[in-house]
């Protein structure tokens, strides 16, 4: 995020942020080829995955699926890590949003075609501090592969089902999931389409990168060399960079670099890897500064 950016401001006339029904960017589906693996190499990291779902008021774990949650900076937003075994061939981009329809309406309006309102199936899971029950309301708007980076909404009224503290209690200092990096054959297409649903404002980097500032987080789009599109990292704040590399194992403490950042190569699958980068709450700061 280094070097100056030159913001992309609305003409008169464009939607607003307001007219659209996004909140803010909300969770990214990794699919992985073996989820206990990857729930057990993220825990190395200190990050520790939420219990797992059941199916309605049964005992029955639903399969194939993890959630990694953080405390969110507002209780309109999951901020959160979804682990599917199996799921997306890529990871996905998860938006919230108040009003399904409403966002259905407008994202058609600017020729994004999109389907109806989808339930979820009848979820519940119980919270590890107290063990008391929870139903998880939710629904989805399905998404058309027109849409230049796969974003789906998820209903605000689910989100309070993640906001248990039993569920964001992770080790080492871990705050929460702070920014995502992803590819695309059109960046800057996609940064301006993403500044606009996510309520951010898109920002052209020195080279040909751009980064989109949403209330909570930011993304960096950068150009794709495989005509794909796809989320390539995921960075997380931590209190103490310091702190946490001494709680980590010894190979993984090798890979810090000397830019304040901690950078781990995680391959979901075979033909996927992403990087996950842990910084300091000092660091970030200045990053978001500049």
């Amino acid at each position: 995020m280094s070097g100056s950016f030159q913001s992309e401001n609305r003409k008169e006339g464009e939607l607003s942020p307001s007219d659209i029904g996004y909140i803010d960017l909300d969770h990214v589906v990794l699919t992985v080829e073996n989820l206990d693996k990857a729930v057990s190499e993220f825990a190395d990291y200190g990050i520790v995955a939420a219990p797992s779902q059941l199916e309605g008021n049964s005992d029955t774990p639903v399969a194939g699926v993890r959630h990694l949650v953080f405390k969110a900076p507002a209780n309109d937003i999951a901020n959160m890590i979804v682990l599917s075994q199996p799921g997306p061939p890529t990871p996905v981009l998860v938006a919230a949003s108040k009003d399904l329809e409403e966002t259905r309406q407008v994202l058609g309006s600017l020729g994004l075609a999109n389907g109806d309102v989808v339930k979820v199936p009848d979820r519940s899971w119980i919270d590890p501090s107290d063990k008391t029950r929870h139903p998880i309301l939710a629904s989805r708007l399905a998404m058309a592969n027109t849409v230049p980076m796969a974003v789906n909404a998820t209903h605000a009224a689910a989100l309070a089902t993640y906001h248990l503290p039993g569920f964001q209690t992770h080790r080492h200092g871990v705050q929460r999931m702070v920014g995502v990096d992803i590819k695309a054959c059109d960046v800057t297409g996609v940064a301006k389409w993403l500044g606009l649903v996510l309520h951010g404002k898109a920002a052209k980097g020195d080279g040909e990168g751009w980064s989109v500032f949403t209330r909570d987080c930011f993304i960096r789009v950068y150009p794709s060399d495989d005509e794909t599109t796809g989320v390539t990292g995921i960075l997380f704040e931590v209190s103490d960079l310091d702190s946490h590399l001494s709680a980590l194992p010894p190979q993984t403490r090798e890979q810090a670099d000397s830019s304040g950042q901690l950078g781990i190569t995680f391959p979901p699958t075979e033909q996927v890897s992403v990087t996950l980068t842990f910084i300091g709450t000092s660091t970030l700061a200045d990053l978001l500064k500049q």
